[in-house]
C-alpha cells in the first residue's frame, strides 16, 4: 500500500470535516477503514464513509454542535431541530452526515483519557493543506481486535439464543 495515494484517496471527504471540526477546534482521529487505507493496509483506497472519533466533552460537543449546525444551514439545509450541544458530551454517540459521496460517522466511544491517549499516539497526516490526525497503527490494531472480540461474543450469544429458541419450539411440538 501507498499511504500517499491513501491520502488522495480521502482527501476530498476530509475537505469537509475542516469546517466541522478543525475551525470549531473539535480534537478528532481519523480511524477505520479510512484509517487503514493510510496505513497502507488495503490494496484499494475504496470506502463509502469516513470515521472521525471525537473527544466526550461538554466544551468539544458544544462547539461541535455549534459547527454541525452552521454547516447545515451553509449548504441551505431546512434544519427543524438543531443538533443537540451536549450530545457529544456522552460515550458511544453517533452521528452520520451524509454527502454526494460519502458519508462521515463522527463516534464518541471513550472516555476523554483513553481519547486523549489515542491523540497522543496518532499520526499526523497532511491532507489538501491541512494537517489531520489519523489512529497509528498499533492503537487500529487493538481498536480492531477488540471489534472482532465484542462482535464474536455477541454472535456467540446470538447463537445460543438461538439453539434455545429451537430447543422450545422443538419441545412444544412433541
Amino acid at each position: 500500500g501507498n499511504p500517499i495515494a491513501a491520502s488522495i484517496a480521502i482527501a476530498s471527504p476530509l475537505w469537509a470535516l475542516k469546517s466541522l471540526l478543525l475551525l470549531s477546534t473539535v480534537p478528532f482521529i481519523i480511524f477505520g477503514g479510512a484509517a487503514v487505507a493510510y496505513h497502507g493496509c488495503r490494496d484499494d483506497f475504496y470506502f463509502d464513509d469516513i470515521d472521525v472519533l471525537l473527544c466526550p466533552t461538554e466544551k468539544h460537543s458544544k462547539n461541535f454542535a455549534l459547527a454541525v449546525n452552521a454547516a447545515a444551514r451553509a449548504a441551505g439545509k431546512l434544519v427543524t431541530t438543531s443538533f443537540p450541544p451536549m450530545q457529544f458530551a456522552k460515550i458511544n454517540e453517533k452521528l452520520n452526515l451524509d454527502y454526494v459521496q460519502f458519508r462521515i460517522d463522527f463516534i464518541t466511544m471513550f472516555k476523554p483519557s483513553v481519547f486523549n491517549d489515542y491523540l497522543k499516539n496518532a499520526v499526523s497526516a497532511r491532507v489538501e493543506l491541512m494537517e489531520v490526525k489519523v489512529l497509528s497503527l498499533r492503537d487500529l490494531i487493538t481498536l480492531k481486535h477488540n471489534a472482532v472480540e465484542s462482535n464474536y461474543n455477541r454472535f456467540l450469544n446470538f447463537l445460543g439464543d438461538a439453539e434455545l429458541i429451537k430447543q422450545s419450539a422443538n419441545s412444544e411440538l412433541i
